[in-house]
């Protein structure tokens, strides 16, 4: 099959291995009323904390009726914005629930390296978990904001803006030996690491801050009429093991 690229190859090249977490459940947390730990899960998260929802306090609460995997949940603190973030992870879905208010406006956003890129609002129940599909592939970042809805009658120990969270679904790519793919980034300024060959006209690394992604360099590639290839062999991998190949790439 013939391959023309009319286009600008962006500089990143990543090789990771994957871990996937099916179903994050915060039941592992020591028990306590905590932040959640940075690195848990392989990943970071900010402004969110963890609760007992079947025993807390102020029940009867959306915490409570939050709860699909006993006993934790997750929530916003001081009803602000959580942010879960990483290097590169799927945030494919979570079932979540108004902790005080009825029909709360659960908004998430999926961001990557600073760009919004997925953003999607749910209306909540406060008196059942709701399972959001949000399929945010390849982001490193994810706002969880609340807002909105009007105090339930039945909830008179608490107020606020908040939510409950349980059951993340997340995919998490951990980058793996920073050998297995020589300049991925292009960063040496040229092709060290890969083989150019077939037709190279209008190919090569440069340092035009509009073929960058990261870094200093990227690469434009495009040759006319006939295709061109970058190659590279990957080696050694590991039998068994499951290995994502990732790269950014802008056409016109």
């Amino acid at each position: 099959m013939k391959v023309l690229l009319w286009s600008v190859l962006v500089c990143l090249g990543a090789s990771a291995v994957v871990r996937a977490d099916p179903t994050i459940g915060f039941d592992d947390l020591p028990p306590d009323q905590l932040p959640v730990p940075v690195g848990y899960h392989e990943l970071n998260w900010s402004n969110l904390y963890y609760l007992d929802g079947v025993d807390y306090p102020g029940n009867p609460s959306g915490y409570q009726a939050g709860v699909v995997s006993p006993n934790d949940v997750i929530y916003n603190a001081f009803a602000s914005t959580g942010v879960i973030s990483g290097g590169i992870f799927d945030f494919i879905s979570a079932y979540a629930t108004a902790a005080w208010n009825d029909n709360l406006q659960f908004e998430a956003q999926g961001y990557i390296n600073g760009t919004l890129v997925y953003d999607q609002t749910n209306i909540l129940s406060a008196t059942a978990p709701t399972l959001i599909y949000f399929n945010f592939y390849g982001v490193d970042e994810v706002h969880l904001l609340a807002s909105g809805g009007t105090q339930h009658a039945a909830y008179t120990n608490g107020a606020g803006e908040y939510f409950a969270v349980d059951n993340v679904s997340v995919v998490t790519y951990v980058p793996y030996a920073p050998d297995l793919l020589v300049n991925g980034d292009f960063e040496t300024g040229d092709f060290t690491g890969w083989f150019n060959f077939g037709d190279t006209n209008y190919t090569w690394v440069t340092n035009n801050a509009f073929y960058l992604h990261s870094g200093q360099y990227g690469v434009q590639i495009g040759p006319d009429p006939t295709p061109g290839y970058l190659s590279q062999s990957l080696a050694p991998t590991e039998i068994g093991e499951l290995y994502s190949l990732s790269f950014w790439l802008e056409n016109f």
